[in-house]
């Protein structure tokens, strides 16, 4: 039994315990990915708890052998899609996607994901429809729409106080280890 199903076998229970959604189970690099969901939002608190509970039964039945990472975490808005299940769930969201090389020199396409199977996925954009097959698809990424950008030329170009010119305002934000000097300040949580 490989790696991933043995903590497939210690994490299921606990999230169906917790009526949670198993999103993703990775065991790569040394370390283990679980990233769970709940249809209502999954809080700091269920986070914290599902964590608590995962972590300690993988202590108690050590189901990979030698010393990994346990990562549990949430999907976040923009989350990594691999399997149908995944771009199932996401129809709807708009998705970036990497494709392998191919012969007509596509690298990326974004759009809208209108439809997915067990054979591949339909994206909508202003090119068009685009049927995509998993076995093309290197990497795909929800995309989350974080609102407008800056308006072009409203950036500050001097951020200093009111009668403060710019010159002054950049001298008096210096920072003294930075430019070489010695600075008696200890990060935050040292000891001096």
């Amino acid at each position: 039994m490989a790696a991933e199903e043995r903590a497939h076998a210690v994490v299921d229970p606990i999230v169906e315990e917790l009526n949670l959604e198993l999103v993703d189970l990775v065991y790569a690099g040394g370390r283990l990915k679980i990233i769970i969901d709940h249809p209502d939002g999954l809080g700091t608190a269920m986070l914290t708890k599902a964590t608590r509970m995962i972590s300690h039964e993988i202590d108690l039945q050590d189901p990979i052998n030698g010393a990994f990472t346990l990562e549990v975490s949430s999907p976040g808005v923009e989350r990594h899609l691999r399997t149908p299940a995944h771009y199932t769930r996401s129809i709807g969201e708009q998705v970036a996607v990497k494709l392998k090389p191919n012969a007509e020199n596509v690298r990326r396409i974004r759009g809208e994901l209108n439809a997915s199977d067990d054979e591949g996925i339909t994206i909508t954009n202003d090119d068009g429809e685009h049927t995509i097959s998993f076995d093309q698809i290197a990497k795909t990424t929800t995309v989350f729409d974080w609102g407008p950008g800056p308006k072009p030329g409203s950036a500050k170009k001097n951020n200093a106080p009111k009668g403060t010119s710019k010159k002054k305002a950049q001298k008096s934000t210096t920072n003294k280890a930075a430019s070489g000097g010695s600075s008696n300040e200890s990060p935050k949580g040292s000891e001096s």
